[in-house]
């Protein structure tokens, strides 16, 4: 506990400079609720806590003095410098997060499928390729690797038989 000081009616609490040793998940999906949690030490409950990303404050929950949640649905980018305060003054180290880009689909040809049908080329914007290894195709209960073709194709192995075809970053939700 961090002592308690008063003086001439006025109270205070002397708190150490939060540490950050470990963020997660390790990568925002622009598809999640876009809260990224802080592991570290010397987290505080208090009116000033906040976090901030690229040194722009954004909303942050305390969760205990080891874990702090922050909102980061508004941040956008290839990654963000995290680090966080406690007194509104000093702040804790930063670490890098890398957020997932962003990506829209448009339509899927062909949209009838027959049993010689090897693939399905589905069109979009945002498919960007230093992320394509991360691109997955999910047809039902099937998931594939999607081969990214540009920023606005991808092609999808069929497999199995669905009605629906999702397009997701793997291990980050849909």
């Amino acid at each position: 506990d961090a002592p308690e000081s008063e003086q001439d009616g006025l109270s205070w609490t002397y708190v150490e400079t939060p540490i950050i040793y470990a963020i997660s998940p390790s990568i925002l999906s622009p598809s999640l609720d876009g809260s990224a949690s802080l592991i570290g030490a010397h987290f505080v409950d208090s009116l000033e806590l906040a976090c901030y990303a690229n040194s722009v404050k954004v909303p942050a929950r305390f969760v205990s003095e080891s874990q702090v949640v922050c909102d980061l649905s508004g941040v956008e980018g290839p990654s963000v410098s995290l680090s966080v305060s406690v007194n509104g003054q000093d702040r804790s180290n930063s670490l890098e997060l890398e957020i997932a880009p962003r990506f829209l689909v448009h339509d899927a040809t062909p949209n009838v499928l027959r049993p010689s049908t090897k693939s399905i080329e589905v069109r979009g914007a945002g498919f960007v390729s230093s992320r394509a290894d991360a691109l997955v195709c999910v047809f039902g209960d099937h998931i594939t690797a999607a081969r990214h073709v540009s920023s606005s194709i991808v092609r999808c192995p069929v497999q199995g038989v669905s009605t629906a075809i999702k397009l997701c970053y793997e291990g980050l939700g849909c």
